[in-house]
């Protein structure tokens, strides 16, 4: 939750590379549009088409989706730049919390095996952005873990190796168990489900904050716009390529995002409640808001 705010103050601190990366998140906005006016135009050409060119074109909305949705999770994948940043420039984390990326690594880590050519057929749009994901965040893992104290690094270090091994018993129980392309699919993809749901409750306990506080100040809108946008093109990607494991938890991120939008223009403007503080605050899930999960886009394919 908090590092929503400490992201914020730490772009004024920012090279200009970092900036005109930030800046790039409004490409995704652009590209969605787009992606709109190229829907309506592709309904209207279809009338007349064979049904090997209809086949075709929706094949290429289909790449064109998941391509939308990797240019806006990798936007949203690099959104705690500033605070790494930030960690460089001091040379500590400070009581930055390692855990929401270790959680985010899991769920990439999950997402790739699940699009790979023997769990999921045509799934290297998937691949793609949660290798990505899983690069990015590692990078992230490694200069916490530089810069980190002893007894945070161990912490980290621990969860990081429970994740290992429960990454490493979802795929030796998929091959020994699942010798189908459909019951690796439905494993995987289950599994995929259920840890990108759970990572919703971070999303909840900042709506609960807002709630709480009257204030916006721990939901940017910007980082809520293009949570919104990301979920919404990969929950239409899942619709057109039928994949329900991808739908559900972006169905989930759309409505979550919808819902932070609607909570921002309730209280934006409004009086922030007297006396309370955002540490004195029991989060939804008895987590201290500088242990809130890194940001909703870890269901980024989901994502």
């Amino acid at each position: 939750m908090r590092r929503s705010t400490e992201t914020a103050a730490a772009c004024v601190l920012m090279p200009r590379w970092l900036q005109l990366i930030h800046a790039l998140w409004m490409l995704g906005f652009c590209e969605t549009l787009w992606f709109f006016a190229f829907l309506i135009f592709e309904q209207r050409s279809q009338a007349g088409l064979s049904n090997s060119a209809r086949s075709e074109m929706a094949v290429s909305m289909q790449i064109l989706l998941g391509i939308l949705g990797n240019i806006t999770a990798v936007a949203l994948f690099i959104s705690p730049a500033p605070t790494f940043w930030r960690i460089l420039r001091m040379k500590s984390t400070q009581d930055y919390s390692g855990l929401p990326y270790v959680c985010t690594l899991f769920n990439c880590m999950l997402w790739v095996f699940y699009g790979m050519p023997f769990v999921k057929t045509n799934g290297m749009l998937i691949i793609t952005i949660n290798a990505a994901g899983c690069a990015i965040e590692t990078v992230y893992l490694l200069i916490y873990l530089i810069y980190a104290p002893k007894l945070a690094k161990m912490k980290v270090l621990r969860m990081l190796g429970a994740v290992l091994a429960a990454f490493a018993m979802v795929v030796a129980l998929t091959m020994l168990l699942a010798h189908t392309h459909d019951a690796r699919t439905t494993i995987v993809g289950s599994v995929c489900v259920v840890v990108a749901v759970a990572m919703y409750v971070s999303p909840l306990s900042v709506m609960k904050l807002v709630i709480q506080t009257r204030s916006v100040e721990y939901m940017p809108f910007l980082l809520s716009l293009f949570v919104l946008i990301n979920s919404l093109v990969w929950m239409l990607y899942a619709v057109a390529t039928k994949d329900i494991f991808i739908g559900i938890p972006n169905g989930l991120g759309v409505l979550a995002g919808v819902a932070q939008l609607l909570l921002y223009l309730v209280y934006r403007n409004a009086k922030p409640a007297a006396g309370t503080s955002p540490d004195e605050i029991e989060d939804g899930v008895g987590m201290k808001p500088l242990e809130s999960h890194h940001n909703n886009n870890a269901n980024i394919v989901s994502k």
